[in-house]
Formats: C-alpha cells, structure tokens, sequence
C-alpha cells in the first residue's frame, strides 16, 4: 500500500482527480442532452440518437422521465468518455498518458547543524565580532579521554583558586569581542601568568575546558579580531599543553655548570633529558616571538641546532637556523631585510696558495639554501650590539622565517661570505616593540634568578 508522501501515492492521487473531471463533464453533458431532449419534445420535434456505427431511425421520446431512467450508451461514446464503472482493473499508473504526471514535491530534510571553522563570523566582512562560532582544531586524545575531578578540584582550596583562574578566559574573551577599554592587555596578561602559573595539570586543564575549541584557547587563536602576539601567545600556551609540558621553568632540562656572570656555555641536558630535534625546515612547531633565556635552551626546543655557534646546517641539506648576535661589523640588520656574515676560517690562505681558502662547513650550509630557496629559522640575542632596533632585552627570541637571496665574498682570504636574508611573506609582525614585544615582563623577571632556578630544577 502506497505511503503518504511516496511516488505512487502521489500518481493515485492525480488518476482519481482526473477520473472524477471526466464524470464531472459526463454528467453535465448528460444533463445538457436532457434539458434540450425536454425543449424539442414540447415543441414537438424528433429527436435523433445516433448508434455505435450506423445512424438509427428517428424515434419520439416518450415522457422526460423515460429518457432520465434509460441513459444512452451513444452519448458516452459520442463524447469518447470511459464508461464510469469501476468495476474494470485501473491501468497502470506509469503507463498513462492522458494527464500530466505532477512534480514530485519532497519536504525538505531537516536542517544539519554543520561545524563551522572557528573565527569564520570575524572573518566574513558582514559578519559581526560578538558572534560565536566554532574551532576547527581537535584536542589531543589524552585531553578527549581525562574525565573531569571538579568535585576532587573544590575540595582542595589552592586549586579551587586556579581552577578560577583558568576559566577567567571566558569573560575576558567576552569583553575583547565587545572592545571593552583594556580588554586587550588584561587578556594579554592572562596569558602571560598562565604560562608561568605553577600547578596547573591534565586535570585542571580538563575540568577548567582550557583545550576546548568553543570555551578554551582556540576561540582566541583562531580569531582574527584579537591582536597577533594574543593570538601567538595563546597559540604558544596551547602547544605547551598539548604536549602535556606543564613545567613553568624557563630552564627545565638544565643542569647548570660553574660559570661566571652572563656565560652559559657550560651548562648542558640533565642526563637522559629528550631534546626536540632541529634538523627541520620551516617552524618546527614555533611560534613567532618565541622567547629563551639562553641558546642552549633554543636547542631544547627545536629552535636552534647547536648551542655555540650562530649557523645550524650540513653542507648537502642547507641551512636550518641561524643566530643574530655579536657577529661581524659588516652584519646589517633592517628587519625585514638581513645581511649576515658566515663563518671564516682561521688561517688564513698562504702567498702561493692560488686555490684560495675553503669556506667553513656552515658557510657552505649557507650557500647551499642560496640554490635550494629553503627558507631558514631566525633568532635574535640580547647580544646583538646595543643600537640594533630588533635586539630583544634579554635571552634570545624567535623572528620567523627568511630566505637567503644571495651572496657576496667579503675577505677571499678568510672565506668570508655574506648572506643576503629577506623575510618570507604572510608573517606576523616581528615583535620588538609596544606590548606585544618579546620577552614579557614575566620572563624578564625571571630571567636573572639563576639560583633560584638551579634549585627547583634540581629537586
């Protein structure tokens, strides 16, 4: 049996509405004959029916009730019309060709609710800053499998307060989309005291939906109203969590050697420490404005490949990351625009040595992403001389990405090659300047207390 709203109902549907016309315009003909065939007999005419193929004698028509109760075949057949019993199986419906097959109407399926990327309302040119949207990012599984200790959370009043803490993102995100007066630099202070707050784990983080992509970080990452360095700080915090690193130490990993004031060099990896791997190209996972107390914590990070020396690279592959520091005299630094000196090597060629002097391992590392086009890592130091622009206050900060265009030989003798650096489109703003510089007044503050480091790193 047909259901209501299907293919075959519908076709039932307009064969009855068509059969019932045809009876309509049978039975109005029928009643046209009759009141003519009345007219005619009361004047006295003869009336002519017509048979089925040959023309009948002319017949008078007794009294009207006569021709009411004997109806004809011939008018049926005059007028082509079916005969009205029903009794005769109906045609099939597909098979009709007497009226229009009507247009399938479907009701519209209900409305999926679709997962927009987040920021997608900030992005649109209509579109309003207060609206919400969705994040587009996936938590990581440990984050999606930690059930949530709100209960174990409250019980304990110092996580109780930080727990307060964390979810203060929400109201804070409400009053920038609203440009409520300072929203900005209170968020981004938020952000700088969580990336130092101690005690914060994967259950705190769960219970307070720090990772979530509609109550967490995301909905300030991926944001575009939100001022880049909030967005790269957030970014920055984000990571750290994702990998589950929620050691505020600026120097965890490392073991501190006797050194004098300002001279890290003998500090080294606490013994089975895991370093993240430099040999990358492109960000490896960093963020721009991303600060470091001193190189050798640039190398546990992935930024920088060794921890003395200013080029990371092999001759064959290129190079990954450079350091802008102390340097040479003729090293120029325009921000966008960078010419760096390599390495030379001490001796000097000989008189009669006419094959000149090899260049060192890292300046053919230069060299070689001089061919290869691959972009190339660029921290800034402190060590910069004091009347650089770009030179971070203290420790050392991550600028983004350049290309190295060309090269010039500056000392034949020396091997001293300089490299001509631009920076790659589509970045943000290096950061040197106005509240979104780098290193925050959190890091500067614990940027000196060496001592105080030394011991939490040990115990």
């Amino acid at each position: 049996m047909a259901t209501q709203g299907s293919p075959d109902a519908a076709y039932q549907k307009a064969y009855q509405d068509e059969k019932h016309k045809i009876i309509r315009l049978a039975r109005e003909e029928k009643e046209r004959k009759r009141q003519s065939t009345i007219n005619k007999q009361s004047t006295g005419e003869a009336v002519r029916i017509e048979g089925d193929s040959t023309d009948r004698k002319q017949q008078s028509i007794g009294s009207p009730s006569e021709s009411l109760d004997r109806p004809t075949q011939a008018s049926a057949q005059e007028l082509k019309i079916p005969s009205p019993s029903f009794t005769s199986p109906e045609p099939p419906l597909r098979n009709r060709t007497d009226f229009k097959i009507p247009k399938r109407v479907s009701a519209a399926p209900p409305p999926t609710p679709t997962k927009k990327r987040f920021g997608e309302e900030a992005r649109a040119p209509s579109a309003s800053i207060t609206s919400k949207s969705s994040s587009f990012r996936e938590p990581p599984e440990w984050y999606v499998g930690t059930k949530t200790k709100s209960g174990q959370v409250r019980a304990q009043p110092g996580r109780r307060e930080l727990l307060e803490r964390l979810k203060q993102i929400r109201p804070l995100v409400s009053k920038c989309r609203d440009r409520s007066p300072g929203a900005f630099d209170r968020i981004r202070e938020y952000l700088h005291d969580m990336a130092s707050e101690y005690g914060i784990d994967e259950g705190i983080l769960k219970d307070a939906k720090m990772l979530d992509n509609e109550s967490g970080l995301p909905q300030v990452i991926d944001v575009s109203f939100f001022p880049f360095d909030v967005k790269a700080d957030a970014e920055e915090l984000y990571n750290k969590w994702c990998k589950r690193d929620f050691d505020v130490n600026i120097f965890r990993g490392i073991e501190f050697g006797r050194r004098q004031k300002g001279n890290h060099g003998a500090d080294s990896f606490k013994e089975g420490y895991s370093k993240k791997g430099a040999d990358v190209f492109g960000d490896n996972d960093l963020v721009n404005g991303q600060w470091w107390p001193t190189q050798l914590t640039t190398v546990r990070d992935g930024a920088h490949g060794v921890p003395q020396g200013g080029i990371y690279g092999f001759r064959k592959k290129g190079a990954y990351s450079i350091v802008m520091s102390h340097g040479y005299k003729d090293d120029v630094d325009e921000g966008h625009d960078i010419w760096y000196c390599g390495t030379n090597q001490d001796t000097p060629k000989e008189a009669d040595d006419s094959c000149g002097t090899e260049a060192t391992a890292n300046t053919e590392a230069m060299k070689t992403s001089v061919s290869t086009g691959k972009s190339v890592r660029v921290l800034r130091s402190h060590n910069m001389p004091a009347n650089s622009r770009f030179r971070p206050t203290c420790g050392f900060r991550y600028d983004g990405l350049y290309t190295v265009l060309s090269q010039e030989i500056l000392d034949a003798e020396r091997a001293i090659h300089r490299f001509h650096l631009q920076r790659c489109e589509g970045q943000m703003p290096i950061r040197f300047e106005g509240p979104a510089a780098r290193p925050t007044n959190q890091e500067k503050r614990e940027y000196p207390n060496d001592k105080r480091m030394k011991s939490s790193s040990e115990n």
